[in-house]
């Protein structure tokens, strides 16, 4: 498996697209571009670490199936490009402006219940 940089932004559609998988309580994603073409997964956990003044994106991930793709579940899980590629997806994902905290898809919660925190 060869590495590679991704120097695109995946494109949802044409490069990935929300799938249901009767293995994944929740959506999960299809690869449908580039060498792993096929692959549908899932994620997991997701947070965010700041390190020196930069975030760091940090994810888990379920491979559901690998049917329709050139490499085995195993190599993908050991490839630390296909790990970048779909870091790469999960950055675009989550600064689209309908996955943003808070977006709500520009319409008012008619819910105004309000918590603090005691931190």
């Amino acid at each position: 498996m060869k590495k590679t940089k991704i120097d695109f932004v995946p494109v949802e559609g044409e490069d990935f697209v929300f799938v249901e998988h009767e293995a994944a309580d929740f959506y999960s994603l299809k690869l449908k571009s580039g060498d792993f073409a096929g692959v549908i997964y899932t994620y997991g956990r997701v947070s965010l670490k700041e390190e020196k003044k930069q975030v760091r994106l940090s994810f888990t991930y379920k491979i559901e199936d690998t049917m329709e793709c050139k490499y085995s579940k195993a190599e993908l899980e050991s490839s630390d490009a296909f790990r970048n590629y779909i870091g790469e997806v999960l950055a675009e994902i989550l600064s689209t402006d309908q996955f943003q905290i808070g977006n709500n898809n520009g319409v008012q919660s008619s819910d105004n219940h309000s918590q603090e925190s005691d931190t």
